[in-house]
């Protein structure tokens, strides 16, 4: 009979937990937030399509999903940024290891400990908070609709093909500004087109 009664209590104290991370995860929501920037500031930010805040600002985002950032600004190109959500893997595991080893411990259960584990990993990636955005921040030089100025002339563009200088040789600041924005909003792995503003 006390074992009856300690498997019937267990059972409600399991089920009760299963209603409350079911209300937790409809009412938690893991939000990220991400500071946006550009140059000149000013732009006006879409996220998902939908107006949200003038740079500088930052937004805050569900990581339950992938954004997309839209900025304009009048006299410059529309730029699309996606935010694309990553999986923790060692940090969600971390969580329910810590999770299933105190459930172990407090009901000195290994297999309640397992369960809290499971549920855990379920309730982190339910609410995401198993996931990070990327990128974390943004940070844009805005390109004028008729592009940028070109700076070298035909006949140094020539000479520098003749002295097989690199590319990153005849950079300034600015052209590498620019890259390391393409790079960082570029995804892994992926070729992508790019083409000089003339």
């Amino acid at each position: 009979m006390k074992r009856f009664f300690v498997v019937s209590k267990i059972a409600a104290l399991s089920f009760s937990c299963a209603i409350m991370a079911s209300c937790a995860t409809q009412q938690h929501i893991a939000m990220q937030n991400i500071p946006l920037s550009t140059d000149p500031s000013g732009a006006q930010v879409f996220v998902d399509g939908k107006p949200s805040c003038v740079t500088p600002c930052a937004v805050d985002l569900t990581r339950t999903q992938d954004h997309l950032i839209t900025f304009r600004k009048d006299g410059f190109r529309q730029q699309d940024v996606p935010v694309r959500r990553q999986y923790q893997t060692e940090v969600s595991l971390l969580k329910a290891i810590n999770s299933g080893v105190n459930d172990a411990k407090f009901f000195k259960d290994a297999a309640w400990g397992v369960n809290s584990a499971v549920q855990s990993i379920e309730w982190q990636r339910a609410s995401g908070e198993a996931y990070a955005l990327v990128p974390s921040t943004v940070s844009l030089r805005l390109v004028p609709e008729s592009g940028f100025a070109q700076k070298t002339t035909d006949e140094q563009v020539s000479q520098s093909l003749a002295d097989k200088a690199s590319s990153v040789e005849l950079m300034d600041l600015e052209d590498e500004h620019m890259l390391e924005t393409a790079l960082e909003n570029s995804p892994t792995n992926h070729q992508t087109a790019c083409c000089p503003f003339r």
